[in-house]
């Protein structure tokens, strides 16, 4: 059932503008959050190293997964 959903997510070329758009969703609110955290000096303020630690590893995972919306999608349209 899930690689059924997967084979049409991925597959089908009425679905690129979706997944561009929900790439650039998920990059625009993870640079956001980025954003928000910047002090006056321009650094990423947290409250202790391991939130740090997983705050940034998770924002690396989603700008990743983004990003790769973004290209499938566009491969898509182009494909």
């Amino acid at each position: 059932m899930l690689h059924h959903i997967w084979e049409t997510l991925f597959s089908s070329k009425e679905y690129a503008p979706w997944l561009i758009f929900g790439g650039l969703v998920i990059r625009f609110i993870v640079g956001g959050n980025r954003f928000a955290r910047r002090g006056a000096g321009g650094l990423q303020h947290f409250s202790s190293y391991p939130v740090a630690l997983f705050v940034r590893f998770f924002e690396f995972i989603a700008s990743v997964a983004g990003l790769i919306l973004i290209v499938k999608g566009g491969l898509q349209l182009i494909l």
